[in-house]
């Protein structure tokens, strides 16, 4: 995997933007690893070795170069909304840097940049419900507030 502090495939604007949400999950034996970066401006980013493509109508995904991708586009209330659980709740989550994992489970680095500050929050992948509830509470913020069509599906 290319270092993802590579700007190739963000736009200018976003080169030296800090994300206000980042998921990284780290690489298995079973899985590549990947990024994705939420933007003050609604824009989440994705770096990753796989690119959506339709084929014969149908997506799908290919294997390419890492590179950021544009994946979605949220809605300012969705912005809104978990810049406030960033600041109210994510923030107070411990940092939990030293995580056992099983030989195949792979972990999860989630880190937030809300007014100058950085916080992370490190966890073995898991199911959604044993996630802390501000994690999954921000997750249904972004998921909710997708506006559907807003980026290309082919990529």
């Amino acid at each position: 995997m290319l270092s993802a502090d590579s700007t190739l495939g963000l736009p200018e604007n976003l080169k030296s933007a800090q994300p206000i949400w980042e998921v990284e999950q780290k690489s298995t034996s079973n899985r590549p690893g990947s990024i994705s970066r939420l933007y003050e401006n609604g824009q989440i980013y994705a770096w990753s070795n796989s690119r959506r493509v339709q084929v014969n109508g149908k997506l799908s995904r290919e294997t390419a170069p890492y590179a950021w991708r544009l994946d979605a586009q949220i809605q300012p209330e969705g912005i809104k909304r978990v810049q406030e659980l960033l600041k109210s709740e994510f923030t107070k989550l411990p940092a939990n840097n030293s995580v056992t994992t099983g030989a195949d489970q792979g972990v999860v680095i989630r880190r937030s940049y809300i007014d100058g500050e950085a916080h992370s929050v490190t966890l073995p992948t898991s199911a959604t419900n044993n996630l802390p509830q501000v994690i999954r509470d921000i997750d249904y913020a972004i998921q909710s507030n997708i506006i559907p069509g807003a980026v290309p599906l082919a990529q």
